[in-house]
């Protein structure tokens, strides 16, 4: 469902959105071959928590937090608020990749690459 939501608008992602959703779904399919293939058994509910968990794996690994505002954007409208808050596994495939991203922003800021709230310097250069 949501493969082809994404293939359906991915032409309105930036250049770098473009590849983080060929890679992320990419990813996301690879991580269910198991599955698919018959080397691993589960009941559908099982596979569905299973799916859950790898999205924030492959959305971060792809480089979510890197993608410009108007990429999380498209993300967001595409999804939509059912997507992201919809079931418990959603909300916390959601709740792990925005961490992930609040992470990474925190480790930028204390390694100077942006500034904080306060202004401080931001470059190692500067």
């Amino acid at each position: 469902h949501y493969c082809r939501k994404f293939q359906s608008v991915q032409q309105k992602f930036s250049d770098q959105g473009k590849v983080w959703v060929s890679n992320a779904m990419y990813c996301l399919q690879s991580k269910l071959v198991p599955y698919a293939t018959g080397q691993k058994q589960a009941s559908c509910d099982a596979i569905r928590k299973y799916a859950f968990g790898t999205h924030p794996f492959c959305y971060l690994d792809n480089g979510l937090c890197t993608l410009p505002p108007s990429d999380w954007l498209l993300i967001l409208d595409t999804v939509g608020v059912e997507g992201l808050f919809g079931s418990v596994e959603a909300l916390i495939a959601t709740l792990e990749a925005a961490g992930g991203c609040v992470e990474f922003y925190l480790w930028l800021i204390r390694n100077h690459f942006i500034e904080n709230a306060e202004g401080r310097i931001t470059s190692k250069d500067a």
